[in-house]
Formats: C-alpha cells, structure tokens, sequence
C-alpha cells in the first residue's frame, strides 16, 4: 500500500499525528488512494515567508506516490517549486478575485515536462483558472530521477 502525507510548507519544525487507515477518494483523476498509515505535518512555527500572503491564500500538499519514491528529488527543490506555484497562484488572485478551492495534481517523471492536472469548488473564475494554468506551464520543469512521483497541492483561496 502507498504511504500518502499530507504536510503544510512553511519554515520551522513540526508536529507529527497518524490517523487510522483510510480511503483517499481524488477529484482530479477519479482514483481511490489507500494508505497504510496517513501522517499530518502541521507547522510548530506559523511564521512564514514574507512574500506569501496567507491571508488570501493557504495550501497543503498531499503525496500520492509513496514518500520513499520522493527521495529521488531534495526537499528544498520540491518546496522552492511548489511556493513558485502558490505566488502564480496567489498573483491571479489578486488580479481576479475569488473564493473556494483549487487542486492543482502534479505528475513528475524523468523524461516528459511535469503533467498539470486542476480542479475547482466554489467561485473561481475560469480566466482565473486558464491564465494559472498558462503560467505554471511556464516554470523550468522539475523532474524526477527514474520514478513517477504524483502529488497535489490543495488552496484554499478567501479573497
């Protein structure tokens, strides 16, 4: 069974709960994602970077490979690339406005540019959407050694 984590990027150590075995069912590929043991990192520190404005915007990540597999790429890589995504995020935003939630699913692999996959809930404007889109495509692409490594960030966007 894969190990699924959900963690919050921010600066600072951690706390670590386990939760019982469950079923994780995805909105963006359909799927059902099992975990042995589910296990939460919430920050110790909720100081954050300055250039993040959580007021608006606020995420977690949540690994649908297993953790072991994401080895293969240094966390400081896996965190820069993911604040890149949150300050595209967080421009469109301020430009179009919005409340709800997006779930942006990231496939990384060795080969091909990382696959974006985005869904929504709530009043997020599809222009929002499309120039989001448009602009993560833009970012140098993040790869893996040798596996597929799937995770998604889930905002959740008060404006």
């Amino acid at each position: 069974m894969r190990k699924i984590i959900i963690f919050s990027l921010t600066f600072g150590l951690c706390s670590i709960t386990s939760q019982a075995a469950e079923v994780y069912h995805d909105p963006v590929d359909g799927k059902d994602y099992v975990a042995d043991k589910w296990v939460k990192y919430t920050p110790d520190d909720s100081s954050q970077s300055p250039e993040i404005d959580s007021a608006k915007v606020d995420y977690e990540i949540r690994l649908l490979s297993a953790q072991s597999d994401f080895e293969e790429i240094n966390a400081p890589t896996l965190s820069n690339y993911i604040r890149s995504i949150e300050r595209i995020l967080n421009k469109q935003v301020d430009k179009y406005g919005g409340n709800g939630q997006i779930i942006t699913q990231i496939e990384l692999n060795s080969i091909d540019n990382p696959k974006f996959s985005i869904s929504r809930q709530g009043n997020i404007s599809e222009k929002l959407l499309q120039n989001y889109y448009d602009e993560i495509k833009k970012l140098p692409p993040l790869k893996s050694k040798t596996k597929k490594l799937t995770f998604q960030i889930t905002f959740n966007i008060k404006n």
